[in-house]
């Protein structure tokens, strides 16, 4: 690769872990794609509850030694500037797509991003870059959760965090198996939540109260995108399972074994290089049976405020950078 082959773009970045504040806009050299890959101009990424913990340091053991300054950013849509060889795209493609800041410690909050086009679908006409930018990692980790979980039809799965991304899309694809499903849900998003697919709504002030009283031996599953963690267990039958967005602490996972409950992590992850399950929820949400949601747009220069209003709670859907 030549020094002219590596392209000058402008991202969100950090030069140390911290808060909201370490976040800048910063330059990075971005290398053409190889083989199966994209160079994208981006044009949406959603802010996730993982580039917080990244920017927090909590992945710092699996980035290692990458290179500074680090660039969260987990799922992007944009066009096709230029394609590696084998990659079943041409320039001006309009696509969605997910990546992971992981390997490199650079995510795609970035004007430019290399992606590998196994983890990118194209978009369909009239879905909007910001709406398209907020289906790949979030309805990937909904999909990964229900198959980790493995339900059968007519089993109990209680939802925390219903108005959240992963959490509306969830229950979408839940209701959609046929799970009886319970969500927790302020009193003012009730209707939302019943419209996703809830059966029942749960107070979030008393979860485990409140779903004991709508499943009196405890439900099959729970899907935790709201990380309570071992608070939950008491929620569960034993023998159920719970899936978990982050992992347990040492001193919760005794806790889980003595409740007889299974606990996954789920990570997104295991579904990447699968193009087929990610346009099969393109699919989905072309045929309006998946809803996108921005909660709200803002430009890349105001990441941090960005991360401390994902942090404070209560966003509907996802903040998303528009580039």
């Amino acid at each position: 690769m030549s020094v002219r082959d590596v392209v000058r773009a402008a991202a969100v970045g950090f030069h140390h872990y911290g808060g909201p504040d370490v976040l800048t806009m910063v330059e990075v050299d971005v290398p053409p794609p190889g083989t199966g890959q994209l160079l994208v101009r981006t044009r949406a990424t959603p802010v996730n509850p993982a580039d917080v913990w990244f920017r927090e340091g909590g992945v710092d053991r699996l980035v290692g030694d990458r290179p500074w300054p680090r660039v969260p950013g987990l799922e992007v849509a944009g066009t096709v500037e230029t394609c590696g060889e084998g990659a079943p795209f041409v320039p001006g493609d309009r696509i969605l797509g997910v990546t992971t800041f992981i390997d490199s410690g650079r995510g795609c909050q970035s004007e430019v991003a290399v992606l590998d086009a196994a983890d990118t679908a194209l978009m369909p006409p009239g879905m909007g870059f910001a709406e398209a930018s907020t289906l790949p990692m979030s309805a990937l980790t909904a999909l990964a959760s229900l198959d980790t979980l493995d339900l059968p039809p007519g089993s109990t799965l209680l939802i925390v965090g219903v108005t959240g991304a992963v959490g509306a899309y969830a229950a979408q694809l839940a209701r959609a198996r046929g799970l009886r499903v319970l969500a927790t849900a302020r009193e003012d998003d009730q209707a939302y939540a019943v419209s996703l697919g809830a059966d029942v709504c749960v107070s979030r002030d008393d979860v485990v109260r409140g779903t004991l009283r709508a499943a009196p031996r405890g439900v099959d599953g729970v899907i935790d995108t709201a990380v309570l963690g071992s608070s939950i267990l008491g929620a569960i039958r034993p023998g159920g399972r719970l899936a978990l967005m982050r992992p347990m602490s040492g001193a919760e996972r005794p806790e889980a074994e003595r409740a007889g409950v299974d606990v996954h992590l789920i990570s997104v992850r295991a579904y990447q290089g699968d193009p087929d399950r990610l346009a099969g929820l393109v699919r989905q949400a072309a045929a309006g049976d998946l809803r996108l949601r921005v909660a709200d747009t803002v430009p890349p220069r105001s990441a941090a405020e960005a991360h401390r209003r994902l942090s404070a709670g209560g966003t509907r859907g996802r903040l998303v950078l528009e580039w």
